[in-house]
């Protein structure tokens, strides 16, 4: 049991790392004047969208960073992402 409770764990972990990746390389991508509509771009928020989506819904609600340059949900959420990759991989 304790082995596919690691595979899980492994599994998991490896999926945030590159779910953190895609969204490093999103941040980075938009500084640079590219086609929204391009392949990579649009791999890449299809990717990550879905994790910042729920952040997103609930700053939206509240009203929380509205009129900021900065996209503060897309922030929060790789930080909790990031915390819980952590998490995860001092468990292994």
């Amino acid at each position: 049991m304790e082995y596919v409770e690691y595979i899980f764990k492994m599994t998991v972990y490896v999926i945030l790392d590159a779910v953190l990746l895609a969204m490093f390389v999103r941040v980075i991508l938009s500084w640079f004047p590219i086609d929204p509509e391009g392949r990579l771009y649009s791999f890449l928020c299809l990717l990550t969208e879905p994790f910042v989506l729920p952040i997103r819904l609930i700053f939206d609600r509240f009203g929380f960073g509205e009129g900021m340059m900065l996209d503060i949900p897309f922030f929060c959420t790789y930080i909790i992402l990031s915390i819980v990759s952590m998490a995860l991989g001092r468990g292994l």
